[in-house]
């Protein structure tokens, strides 16, 4: 009868060991995944918060057309420069302040446009800017003129 007990003993003693040794294999492999994300994300978000997104849009104020630059990333945004690619026609800007040297994160500048009778309903524009990410980042808009 000892040596059933014993055997039972070593048997329920060896499925523990085996079951411990699965569940934590099991733990140690959802603890890598989950390092695995949380790194994915925080180097991603790293890169989030080094970029600025200058992006173009036009406003009425006071009768007047403006034409507002605005910086709507986590980064500064360097060395913002100002192309009409197209459009301009009938359109005149009197405060051309480009290139300009720092736009920080939510902040904003705006430049006047004057508009004459012959003014296209649209202009295409190119920004181009540095950042801490990359320099030269460009994004080109199609605006429609209020």
């Amino acid at each position: 009868m000892e040596i059933i007990n014993c055997i039972i003993g070593c048997l329920a003693l060896l499925i523990s060991v085996i079951g411990f040794w699965l569940f934590d294999r099991k733990l140690k492999k959802q603890d890598i995944k989950i390092n695995d994300y949380q790194l994915k994300k925080y180097r991603e978000e790293e890169i989030v918060n080094r970029k600025a997104q200058v992006r173009a849009v036009f406003q009425e104020n006071n009768g007047k057309t403006i034409l507002k630059i605005h910086n709507s990333g986590k980064a500064v945004a360097n060395n913002i420069r100002l192309d009409f690619l197209s459009g301009m026609k009938g359109i005149y800007v009197t405060n051309h302040i480009f290139p300009y040297e720092k736009l920080l994160p939510q902040e904003s500048t705006s430049l006047t446009l004057t508009l004459c009778t012959n003014a296209p309903d649209k202009i295409e524009v190119k920004l181009t800017w540095d950042d801490e990410f990359k320099k030269d980042n460009e994004s080109t808009q199609i605006l429609t003129l209020l």
